[in-house]
């Protein structure tokens, strides 16, 4: 497959080719398993929606070769993550809230380590990424 007019962004190697496939297959199998249990529910095209943006999201953090794509990437998996989790019912709200904050503290974990990243190598292309363990 040949990506490579979406090279500076995006890598396609054989581990993230593998975790791709791995995302497709999970998320089909999630479409299909659970159109019998979400027929009798309300919001069908809502959740296919965020199951199939949450796909999107998963598969753009996995071949992503720029830090500032990937955190974008994590931060858009998140939101779509604590959507499809206030779905549910009145209980599930309070679950999202504490889910979206745990994302939150996450990236902004993440950003401090693409800073320390970015100010060690100077680049933000993962693949250029060369850091010395040397003192």
């Amino acid at each position: 497959m040949n990506i490579s007019h979406l090279y500076p962004w995006f890598r396609l190697d054989p581990l993230s080719g593998f975790v791709a496939g791995s995302i497709v297959l999970f998320s089909a199998l999630i479409l299909v398993y659970s159109f019998r249990f979400m027929r009798a529910r309300g919001g069908l095209v809502q959740y296919y929606t965020y199951i199939i943006l949450t796909a999107i999201a998963s598969l753009s953090v996995v071949l992503s070769n720029n830090l500032l794509v990937l955190l974008t990437s994590w931060g858009f998996l998140g939101l779509t993550l604590y959507l499809l989790i206030n779905m549910g019912t009145k209980e599930s709200s309070k679950v999202a809230k504490k889910t979206f904050i745990i994302v939150g503290g996450t990236d902004a974990l993440m950003l401090l380590g693409i800073a320390l990243i970015y100010s060690l190598a100077g680049t933000f292309q993962i693949d250029q990424v060369s850091i010395s363990l040397a003192s």
